[in-house]
């Protein structure tokens, strides 16, 4: 069976404009299998966020190649599920509403089946007496709990985390990281999750 994400000498160089390019990444190869739970972890500035939006399709690789089932990454894929380091809610739309905001945007309509769906994400993750509330009446980690639902919501094969507790108090990140297992095991998704703590 191929492997589900495939890096294959896979560089990438930042052009700046006086000239000095900044070299993020050389020679990375490694593949992840369908379902597995992968943790890249490194310090800050090591290129950790540049391997993640390599495999998202933000920007193509200077050189190599990232493969998703052997077919090549050229731009963002529709099986692929995004966690930025802050969870980016709308600050005038409720909890609801934010989970199912992706799905308004791409289809230009949400269905009731979409809502139970959503209604489903968010009783997952433990936030479903809150789906009236807005962002503001949240603390920091239900907001994250949020942008993991509107990021699973559309059912994605692929799941990227770039940094999803950073910015959390060392409890609640530790809470969180046992949160996401449990959330993985109910829903298994190929997990590459991009960390500067162990």
């Amino acid at each position: 069976m191929l492997p589900h994400v495939t890096f294959e000498g896979v560089g990438h160089i930042y052009e700046t404009g006086d000239g000095k390019n900044v070299c993020a990444l050389d020679n990375i190869n490694f593949s992840i299998k369908k379902g597995e739970f992968v943790a890249v972890l490194g310090p800050s500035g090591c290129g950790k966020s540049t391997l993640l939006r390599l495999l998202a399709g933000l920007f193509p690789a200077t050189k190599g190649q990232v493969s998703i089932y052997d077919y090549p990454v050229a731009e963002p894929q529709s099986n692929t599920g995004i966690v930025f380091q802050k969870p980016t809610l709308l600050p005038w739309k409720n909890v609801l509403e934010n989970v199912l905001f992706p799905i308004q945007y791409k289809q230009g309509r949400v269905s009731r089946k979409n809502k139970e769906s959503a209604a489903n994400m968010l009783n997952m993750v433990g936030l479903s007496e809150f789906s009236e509330h807005m962002p503001d009446q949240l603390s920091g980690g239900m907001q994250q709990r949020v942008g993991i639902a509107r990021a699973l919501l559309m059912d994605p094969e692929i799941l990227i985390m770039d940094e999803p507790f950073s910015a959390l108090d060392a409890l609640t990140r530790e809470q969180m990281g046992f949160e996401l297992l449990d959330i993985w095991r109910q829903k298994p998704k190929t997990v590459l999750f991009i960390t500067h703590s162990i």
